[in-house]
């Protein structure tokens, strides 16, 4: 379910400072690090994350279009805190959720059901 983009953009003033806390150790969730494409700082964005052979999977509900994943993309990669390990990060792809049947567990493909998210973004570990 996308989320109007007000809501979106409260959730990243309220909710994702707490989330910050747990997100790079918790299952299933991931801490995602990027340079801003506009102030070239860093910046830290909590995420469903689900670990895959050659990298990472993070479900997109609100879509490809939001800020973070701009910012990610443009940035050319950078690096996710997942269960404790931190990895380093190539260039991210969008692609269509229904693509990576049987790559995720059935754990990782009932989550993206749940949150009616139809694109991922494929992440690989560099």
């Amino acid at each position: 379910m996308r989320l109007p983009p007000r809501l979106a953009r409260l959730n990243w003033y309220l909710p994702q400072p707490v989330q910050r806390v747990w997100a790079g150790r918790a299952p299933g969730l991931g801490l995602v690090r990027y340079r801003d494409r506009t102030t070239g700082t860093y910046r830290s964005v909590p995420v469903t994350a689900f670990r895959i052979q050659d990298g990472f999977v993070l479900p997109l509900p609100d879509g490809p279009g939001v800020d973070w994943v701009r910012n990610f993309k443009r940035a050319g990669g950078g690096g996710i805190r997942h269960q404790g390990r931190y990895y380093v990060i190539g260039t991210p792809e969008v692609l269509p959720a229904a693509e990576l049947e049987g790559d995720l567990t059935e754990d990782g493909e009932e989550v993206i059901r749940l949150l009616q998210a139809t694109e991922v973004l494929r992440v690989p570990i560099r």
